[in-house]
């Protein structure tokens, strides 16, 4: 059971709607999040949200590229499932961020932290039995100043296993050192890392390889205000719309859960499905009386539909999500109206669409943890949600 029932958007006042309008033009956010629905029951508290979030994201000395990509390794650390999902799909959306480069950020985080779970154990037993350190004339660590330059002193202890120091010393490289996201960027994901699992160590050598890298003092502390910021909001996020084990209630509801998975995989996909899509109607022109050109410029239209659906798509049941997909089917007969697209056309090319679609989910599906059948369904939910709004009048109009 939710420990609280989160408001629809609709239920609060309009004070916290205009705060939630100003949050979501900084965070992109496609809805009202469950953080600010749960913090618009005290709205003062959702106004210095405001503020934190303002202060927080203004270009002083850091890029909000770099603090987006601090807020994923935040996340990430955090395990908080909807800002981890947040601020993936910020990254991707509004920095062109892709999927390689993504995975690239996440290697980074997951090398940093078997570093910090290391060195903490190192900190318990005070350079004493079973792991102490080794003097640096020791050749491991030799190898590991030849190839970093500088030896980060966690490396001493894990001398002790040469074969292991050897193993990270390369995933070192590998992760950090190479790949398309830049390394100053990944120092600082590094370091945001380290801040949050308390990495003592690492946070020294990652200050430092930054300041080697061109950073200034006032930019890893710009850092440091934006890993406490960001965790603060995980806290947050993950447990005042919690369940009993304080898992966040969007993200814990297999249902809405789902709908994440579903737009995680059909927004990336859009182009190639419309493109899909745009082919079959030429081919059968017989049919549906379209040239090329005339649907390219039809889907080019269609397209400028897609983050109404896609928002409307990962919104948790109720008026809000309801009227946002009237708001679509609007969006989409506003469209075929203005091409001339008659409605059985309309109607024939969404049935491709959702065919398409529901292919492409099939794929899809295991790959974000869910079976074919399960995310098929979800999907297939929504599309009749639309094709009732589109084609269906509505009893209460």
């Amino acid at each position: 059971m939710p420990t609280i029932r989160l408001p629809e958007e609709s239920e609060h006042p309009d004070l916290v709607k205009k705060v939630d309008a100003m949050i979501r033009e900084i965070s992109k956010a496609p809805a009202m999040t469950p953080t600010s629905r749960a913090l618009g029951l005290r709205p003062s508290i959702l106004m210095g949200k405001h503020a934190e979030l303002a202060h927080v994201t203004a270009t002083r000395s850091l890029l909000n590229l770099q603090k987006r990509m601090i807020a994923l390794a935040v996340a990430a650390v955090k395990a908080a499932p909807y800002e981890l999902y947040a601020h993936t799909r910020g990254l991707k959306g509004e920095y062109g961020i892709d999927d390689g480069q993504i995975v690239e950020l996440i290697a980074t985080i997951a090398h940093v932290t078997g570093i910090n779970t290391f060195e903490r154990a190192v900190g318990a037993f005070n350079d004493s039995a079973p792991i102490r350190a080794y003097d640096v004339s020791t050749p491991v660590l030799q190898e590991v100043r030849a190839k970093l330059g500088s030896i980060p002193r966690y490396f001493i202890y894990m001398a002790g296993d040469p074969v292991y120091a050897k193993i990270v010393l390369e995933r070192e490289i590998a992760t950090i050192h190479e790949g398309e996201v830049s390394r100053l960027n990944k120092e600082f994901v590094a370091y945001a890392t380290s801040v949050v699992n308390d990495g003592r160590m690492s946070m020294t050598y990652r200050a430092e390889a930054l300041r080697q890298l061109g950073a200034t003092n006032d930019q890893i502390f710009e850092a440091t205000t934006v890993v406490s910021v960001y965790a603060k909001n995980c806290a947050f996020s993950t447990g005042a719309a919690a369940r009993a084990n304080a898992a966040v209630a969007v993200a814990d509801d297999r249902v809405q859960a789902r709908r994440t998975a579903l737009v995680a995989i059909c927004e990336p996909a859009a182009r190639s499905t419309i493109a899909r899509i745009v082919d079959e109607a030429v081919r059968a022109a017989n049919i549906f009386g379209l040239t090329r050109e005339r649907a390219d410029v039809y889907a080019a239209g269609i397209s400028a539909t897609l983050p109404t659906a896609f928002e409307a798509m990962a919104m948790a049941d109720g008026a809000e999500r309801s009227s946002r997909i009237r708001a679509l089917a609007a969006d989409v007969r506003a469209v075929s109206s203005e091409h001339h697209i008659p409605s059985l056309v309309e109607r024939g090319l969404v049935a491709i669409a959702v065919r398409i679609s529901r292919e492409v989910v099939r794929r899809g599906a295991e790959g974000k943890g869910f079976t074919p059948d399960d995310l098929e369904r979800e999907f297939v939910a929504f599309t009749d949600q639309l094709d009732d709004a589109l084609y269906r009048p509505d009893p209460t109009a």
